[in-house]
């Protein structure tokens, strides 16, 4: 591959492949020689990397004629460390009007995952938005803040928004309220979080969100370690949540909510 310096298009399945960090190292080495790149689709989850290896990721240089650009990084649980690195390489990437970011099962945080939706904004052609950031121990604070900042993107006619892919009701609770990582949010953080995108994206055509509602017996069984317990929901029902969708989503061409 090191003769091809003049693709367009590359596509890397390299899923599970444990490339470790000399991996990670020589293929960001090989991608900033790629200067022609219109469409770039990198899948390196669960890849055993380290704090010393996903820095490689910070190190790809800006692609000026990029377009279309797909990362996936799942089940690699470095935290705030991958959430820089893989920030600064979005950052960079000025051009691109379609993204897709997959970073289910992390460890972000609150905070890794604000990171990363602080680098989308660099992306002032972006129109077309996937991101995926279940299972990151989230809370109210990180989901709702993370949206505003998505929200600046006012430019923005697709948003796929998904940040619970599971509901805390489909877990068996005994032994296992301290190793969910699963993101957990509260019908009232849901509503809000309609409420933002619904005002503050104006060009919005498409919303596909996945959200996780919880209800007051879940919450006396659930409780995130390290979290300040999260407060009860003021709504039992998800008619109050829907009446919202109708509220603030009007005038999307296609709304698709999953709660």
């Amino acid at each position: 591959m090191k003769s091809l310096t003049q693709l367009t298009t590359i596509q890397l399945q390299l899923n599970n492949n444990y490339i470790g960090d000399k991996g990670i190292s020589d293929l960001i080495s090989w991608l900033n020689k790629q200067q022609n790149l219109v469409n770039l689709s990198l899948f390196i989850s669960s890849n055993s990397f380290t704090k010393k290896g996903i820095k490689s990721l910070s190190e790809i240089k800006q692609m000026k004629s990029l377009e279309k650009l797909t990362l996936a990084a799942s089940k690699n649980e470095l935290g705030q460390d991958l959430a820089e690195s893989l920030g600064q390489f979005i950052a960079k990437q000025i051009n691109v009007n379609q993204l897709v970011i997959i970073l289910n099962e992390c460890d972000l945080g609150n905070f890794g995952a604000l990171r990363i939706c602080q680098s989308i904004n660099f992306l002032t052609q972006l129109e077309k938005l996937e991101i995926y950031l279940d299972e990151n121990s989230m809370t109210n604070y990180g989901v709702l803040n993370s949206t505003k900042l998505i929200s600046q993107n006012k430019q923005l006619k697709f948003l796929h928004l998904e940040i619970c892919r599971f509901k805390i009701k489909d877990f068996d609770y005994e032994g296992l309220i301290y190793q969910l990582k699963s993101n957990v949010i509260s019908q009232s953080c849901v509503k809000e979080i309609i409420q933002i995108i619904g005002t503050q994206i104006p060009k919005l055509q498409t919303l596909n969100l996945k959200a996780l509602f919880y209800s007051d017996i879940s919450f006396s069984q659930f409780r995130k370690e390290g979290y300040d317990g999260l407060a009860k929901d003021e709504i039992s029902s998800k008619e109050d949540v829907y009446n919202q969708i109708e509220k603030y989503l009007r005038q999307l061409q296609s709304k698709t909510v999953l709660c």
